[in-house]
Formats: structure tokens, C-alpha cells, sequence
């Protein structure tokens, strides 16, 4: 996505005078992203956060209070579950039951490191908006999170279960922003839509 959309949204932007910053999320793209032409202020590379969390922390240490309050949450637990490569040993697996591959002390570390991404991303980038493909992973999840918090808008695209067609998202539970607006006011009977029948029809 970073090469084919996010690329061609880069051009587009600068060309239309907007300052950027980029998370990378594979080495092949952190790489096209740096010899692109295209000029960021910040690139951060998520490969080299998770390879060496401890390294990239440099002595900082954040609590996971600090953490969960910081993203307007209760625990952290229900989101490391995205992080499928840590905890999940798909080599070793018995149907769907899979051993934990990293412990868990190894899991905080990496939560720990993208906080610290992200405290970064804002300290000194301080984002307008964000966009990316989808909320699939923790980082993801985190950055929306605390950009919600921030008052900071975060889109992506999500499958909107009609055929050929998807909507923008500003939540990574999808279930935010302007689609889910309208919906609801369709709904209620205080908007019209020449759809509303086809819609209808096809549900």
C-alpha cells in the first residue's frame, strides 16, 4: 500500500504544498519511501522498532498506565492480540490452538517502543491528519488511539460488505466517521438518499 496508493497520495500532497511524515511498516517499502523524491520531515521505520524495542527505547521506560491513559483505554492486552507474529507460534500448532511466541515482557517492550514512536510522531511533527490502508495491526490501533485522544483525525478504508465498494473509516473498531453518520441519519428518517431503495433491494 505504502508503494502503490500511499506514494502516489505523497506526490499528490507535497505537490499541494503539505509537510509530511511517514511510519514504514516493511524494509522494501521503508526503502522505496527514502529514494522516492518525495520529502519528508520524519520517517520512522517500524521494522527497526520491533527488531530492537530495547535499543530503540534508549533507557526510556513507559508504564502501562501511562499507556493505556494516554490511548483512553482500560488495558493494552486486548490490542497486543493483533501483534500475530508475537503471539502467535505458527509453526507449532495444534488446529487453531497456537503457543505464544514471545513472553510477555518481550510484547510490553514493543508496546513500550511504538509509544515512544508516536510520542515522537507528535512531539515534534505534530500531525494534521493521518491516513493509512487499515487499522490491522497494533500500530495502527495505537496511533489511532492517541490521535482520537489528541483531537487528531485518522482515516483509512474498510470493506463496507457491498461488493466493489469501500468506505472511509476514522476508528479502528469501524465504526466512526462520515458513512457512519449518514447511515444514521438515514436511518432515523431525518436525511433522504435516491439509494435508499436500491440499498434497500440489495440488503
Amino acid at each position: 500500500w505504502g508503494v502503490s496508493i500511499g506514494s502516489f497520495l505523497a506526490e499528490r500532497l507535497q505537490s499541494e504544498g503539505c509537510t509530511l511524515a511517514a511510519l514504514t511498516l516493511k524494509k522494501t517499502t521503508d526503502q522505496y519511501i527514502r529514494n522516492s523524491g518525495v520529502h519528508y520531515e520524519m520517517i520512522i521505520s517500524n521494522d527497526a522498532v520491533m527488531e530492537d524495542p530495547l535499543g530503540y527505547l534508549d533507557g526510556e521506560r513507559y508504564s502501562m498506565e501511562e499507556i493505556c491513559e494516554a490511548l483512553g483505554v482500560d488495558s493494552i492486552w486486548p490490542l497486543v492480540i493483533t501483534l500475530r507474529n508475537h503471539v502467535r507460534t505458527y509453526e507449532e500448532k495444534y488446529y487453531y490452538s497456537y503457543l505464544q511466541k514471545l513472553p510477555d515482557e518481550e510484547i510490553l517492550l514493543y508496546v513500550q517502543a511504538m509509544y515512544k514512536c508516536i510520542k515522537i510522531f507528535f512531539a515534534e511533527f505534530n500531525p494534521d491528519m493521518i491516513i493509512g490502508l487499515n487499522f490491522v495491526a497494533l500500530p495502527h490501533i495505537m496511533f489511532n488511539l492517541y490521535a482520537e485522544q489528541k483531537g487528531v483525525p485518522m482515516i483509512a478504508f474498510t470493506d463496507c460488505k457491498v461488493k466493489g465498494l469501500y468506505i472511509f473509516t476514522e476508528g479502528y473498531r469501524d465504526d466512526k466517521g462520515a458513512f457512519y453518520d449518514r447511515v444514521d441519519l438515514l436511518n432515523k428518517g431525518k436525511a433522504h438518499s435516491e439509494n435508499s431503495e436500491k440499498a434497500r433491494l440489495y440488503i
